[in-house]
């Protein structure tokens, strides 16, 4: 019989959870698996039962065009999967941005919204100081304190549970494992048109894989839930898996506020479940709550032993933030083009070292119009042309008509690159524990100069096509839910926050799995890695390895 959620808190842990996303649900379901008794706790709700869930389409389509109602946005954006408490954006001195994070919050965390990729990080992106010799000012490592080789059984592992289909990368093939293959690309698809385009530019493009059932009617969902339950994100391939078949629980809707510490130890976990404040005590804990919100929750677990922040003696916690940096560019099609499909090109040409690993290319799929007009704006609104916003708003009917017109006729591609980690940007704790974070984010010259030289091959490898180029990359709002860095692992406790385990330097039942321990930022789309690790840590944890 399943424990009753008001008892969970009286219950004994041999580990609890903290974050449902890619780290800890593979961390958890691999414990539990083993017959370990672990409680997951998400700050979000579950969409498991399928109650009162928002599935199938953007949270913004739940809103009105002139919804101004945070509180009401909020509540939207609860039930469906998405982060629901405002963060502040304090880079500029003159105007803080206040807005709603594109992440996940809710069972399977930030997989349930992703586009699905299962992408490895390559061997060189884990010496990357070598790559990146003059990046002026970067706490960049010579070398993660893992390597490739510490993780190809987990990549592989992880690539077979969540059924990855699609090509290999031609460029790295000696390295990847074989994987089943996707549906070619249908001759009229304007992809198709740009693939052999590509090719013929003497690049290499190829379907990248896709951990997605297909099946019939499949809204390829990516920015929201699957109504379908044919994209395999963390919540159906680990948490369902640990709570349905092993001595696994789940307490949602519940704020992890801070972590209690002896010298050397958590004692327990402080939570508001609900209107309650409860107690929670686990032999292992793991904290798995994103990287914007894992350092909030160290730096308000504060005590004689920890005046910092727990796990803080290097004071690395919340600092070295990364979020990679994003363009998107519009190709103007001949014909109508559909973005209800998967993501189907994918190129590295210009991310190896040979090239100066300046980012790669990939079709974007299907992004919201209506999501499109609600950042355009925040944007105005948080902007020095604030005074704009009143015509924006008289306007904007009519613009969103526009922008679905143009998405319409549109192939929307996204270049993503490589940021560097520097300590000054950062997380910053929210003035009381479960309030809204601040951070500060600056993309520095050396990023944006690469930026610079990734766009200007983009202007040769698209001609004869049209494209309009949306500048992105010192945008904080749009891609900051894709953070990582903030409690970066390594081997020196004074300079890292944990250790090559995962296991935070000087606390024997802390791990920290999720993205926040990246010392560096490979370009590449991060949820297969994530995932990786996390079942490379509860093999360390089990003593399997």
């Amino acid at each position: 019989m399943a424990i009753k959620k008001h008892e969970l808190a009286n219950q004994p842990w041999d580990a609890v959870v903290i974050g449902t996303g890619m780290g800890g649900a593979a961390c958890g379901y691999e414990l539990a698996k083993a017959g370990k008794k672990v409680l997951f706790l998400e700050k979000g709700k579950s969409h498991l039962s399928g109650s009162d869930s928002l599935t199938g389409s953007y949270a913004e389509e739940y809103w009105g065009i002139f919804e101004k109602d945070e509180q009401q946005k909020s509540n939207i954006l609860k039930k469906a999967g998405r982060w629901f408490t405002p963060i502040v954006d304090t880079t500029e001195q003159k105007i803080s941005s206040r807005f709603f994070p594109f992440a996940g919050v809710g069972s399977g965390g930030s997989s349930t919204l992703y586009g699905m990729v299962m992408q490895r990080f390559s061997p060189d992106d884990f010496t990357p100081s070598v790559n990146y010799k003059n990046a002026e000012g970067a706490c960049l490592p010579e070398q993660w304190p893992i390597q490739y080789s510490d993780l190809r059984q987990y990549y592989k592992k992880v690539e077979a549970l969540f059924e990855a289909r699609g090509e290999l990368d031609p460029l790295r093939k000696d390295y990847l494992d074989p994987i089943a293959a996707r549906a070619p690309i249908a001759e009229d698809d304007f992809s198709g048109e740009l693939y052999q385009h590509f090719q013929q530019q003497g690049l290499n493009p190829y379907q990248p894989p896709i951990a997605c059932d297909f099946v019939e009617g499949c809204l390829n969902c990516q920015g929201f839930i699957c109504p379908k339950n044919c994209k395999n994100d963390s919540a159906k391939i680990f948490l369902q898996p640990a709570l349905a078949e092993f001595s696994a629980e789940l307490l949602d809707e519940c704020q992890v506020l801070k972590l209690e510490a002896e010298k050397d130890r958590v004692t327990s976990i402080v939570c508001q479940w609900r209107d309650q404040e409860i107690v929670i005590n686990g032999d292992l804990i793991i904290l798995a709550a994103g990287a914007l919100e894992t350092p909030n929750i160290l730096a308000h677990s504060t005590s004689t032993d920890w005046p910092q922040g727990l796990a803080n003696q290097s004071g690395m916690v919340g600092k070295n933030l990364m979020r990679n940096l994003y363009d998107l560019y519009f190709v103007f099609a001949k014909r109508k083009v559909g973005h209800d499909g998967p993501k189907e090109l994918y190129l590295t040409d210009f991310y190896t070292p040979e090239a100066g690993k300046l980012g790669i290319i990939q079709s974007f799929g299907f992004l919201s119009p209506k999501s499109t007009i609600e950042g355009m704006e925040n944007d105005i609104q948080y902007s020095s042309v604030s005074f704009l916003l009143p015509i924006f708003k008289v306007f904007k009917p009519l613009t969103l008509l526009f922008i679905k017109l143009m998405f319409s006729r549109m192939f929307i591609l996204v270049t993503t690159s490589e940021d560097m980690p520097y300590e000054d940007n950062q997380i910053f704790p929210s003035e009381q524990p479960g309030g809204s974070i601040a951070f500060r984010y600056k993309a520095r010259k050396f990023d944006l100069d690469r930026i610079s030289r990734l766009r200007n091959h983009m202007k040769t490898i698209l001609k004869p096509y049209r494209a309009f180029l949306m500048k992105q990359a010192d945008q904080n709002k749009n891609f900051i839910a894709l953070a990582c860095g903030t409690c970066r692992f390594g081997d020196d406790p004074k300079t890292s926050v944990c250790d090559a385990d995962n296991k935070a330097h000087g606390l024997e039942n802390l791990y920290i799995v999720d993205a926040s321990f990246f010392p560096s930022n490979p370009g590449l789309n991060s949820g297969l890695t994530v995932a990786a690790n996390a079942l490379r840590v509860a093999d360390k944890i089990l003593g399997r390895s």
